[in-house]
């Protein structure tokens, strides 16, 4: 795999940038710090000796992939589909995190658009679902329901991750049942 990301050589600079909700105790470690350059250094030392080489970011920032998310937002529509509006998508974003033990700093991170990384999946996933015809805009702008098939996969207990699956095996199950009763 080729990446683009630049090899950082000793001598390089590098900056780094706080976001805005960054923990207070942080910033007051920073400004204590003599040297932040060497104290860094210090800290990054420590990690490698301890835990070897690897990327902080991807384990303290884990997102959970599509496939992760689909059960527990279809769950929560079929949860809410009795309501006059169907299920919000903001509190589509809470249930999943509280589900999945996502933290308000994993919330946060941003992705390439400076949009929540976490929420974008999440509506990734909810497009996903609403394209297999297993949800559907409810009255209101930003709520979800069940259609009649997502009903049926939900009444069913049927795992959405297995949609092409099921599809299939009941669309050759229907086949071989005609072609059964043609030969009748």
């Amino acid at each position: 795999m080729i990446s683009n990301k630049k090899i950082i050589k000793a001598g390089d600079t590098i900056s780094i940038r706080f976001p805005k909700d960054v923990n207070e105790k942080i910033l007051e470690w920073v400004n204590q710090q003599s040297s932040v350059t060497n104290s860094v250094i210090k800290l990054i030392e420590r990690e490698v000796e301890e835990n070897g080489i690897n990327d902080l970011s991807e384990a303290l920032f884990f997102i959970p992939s599509q496939n992760d998310l689909m059960p527990y937002i279809f769950d929560y529509i079929g949860q809410n589909n009795n309501a006059v509006n169907g299920a919000s998508v903001q509190d589509i974003y809470d249930y999943c995190a509280e589900k999945l033990n996502i933290t308000n700093d994993q919330r946060c991170i941003p992705s390439k658009a400076n949009k929540s990384k976490f929420e974008n999946r999440v509506r990734f996933t909810i497009l996903a679902l609403k394209n297999k015809n297993l949800i559907e805009f409810g009255p209101k702008r930003g709520y979800y329901k069940l259609t009649n098939l997502g009903k049926y996969f939900y009444d069913n207990k049927l795992d959405v991750r297995n949609f092409d699956d099921i599809v299939e095996a009941n669309f050759l199950n229907s086949k071989i049942k005609n072609n059964t009763n043609n030969l009748q």
